[in-house]
């Protein structure tokens, strides 16, 4: 799928989301996504968060209160384009992909929560160049910070027009550990927040204080 293609689909679907009148979709989503990762929103409260692929109205920045909020999203600049924009107040933008961005342009994040985004990318590269987003979100938490990770890892027969490149299990869990963060795995047979069918895997990992 070309990258216009994606975009549109995307723009698509939050410009539905608006039309129903139902712009900000997603905020008892994110509430059963922190339950699912044992986090409550308010453990978010006064601190340094990341969302990676929020959407135009914040994704997580819906239920809590963050000292400093941080959006990672390419399309940020589609979405104001579109009308659709409507993030907190203060909120950094950053309108690149995850595995762009530059860590040292940015302050450390205490939570960096990233929910059916890893697997998604305009450009559909390769597995390994997903999983470099791993990479920079473990460079950016603080000491003691927590990535909170939901993907889904499809087998190649459930790959579709918007999820092009398959991550398996083995590789996420493992560039988890190559970067040295530790916390608790869980696959679940299917998404039981987005109603998918193909394995889930949940993350609450940590950075150590060293």
């Amino acid at each position: 799928m070309t990258y216009e293609t994606k975009t549109s689909y995307e723009l698509a679907y939050w410009q539905a989301q608006a039309n129903e009148g139902n712009p900000r979709e997603g905020a008892d989503k994110y509430k059963r996504y922190l339950t699912l990762l044992q986090v409550q929103p308010s453990d978010l409260d006064a601190k340094t968060v990341m969302d990676v692929g929020a959407g135009p109205v914040g994704g997580v920045l819906q239920v809590c209160s963050p000292s400093t909020a941080i959006v990672v999203d390419p399309l940020i600049p589609d979405y104001r384009d579109e009308g659709l924009l409507d993030l907190p107040s203060g909120t950094i933008e950053v309108a690149t992909t995850i595995q762009e961005v530059v860590p040292d342009d940015l302050p450390a994040c205490d939570y960096i929560i990233c929910t059916n985004t890893l697997d998604h990318h305009p450009e559909s590269p390769d597995a390994d160049y997903l999983l470099s987003g791993i990479d920079k979100m473990a460079q950016m938490l603080a000491p003691g910070g927590r990535l909170l990770l939901w993907v889904h890892c499809r087998e190649p027969n459930q790959l579709d027009y918007g999820h092009d490149v398959a991550l398996s299990v083995r590789d996420v869990v493992d560039r988890i550990h190559t970067n040295r963060l530790q916390g608790g795995f869980h696959l679940l047979g299917g998404d039981p927040v987005g109603g998918g069918r193909w394995p889930t895997l949940i993350i609450n990992a940590w950075r150590p204080i060293d």
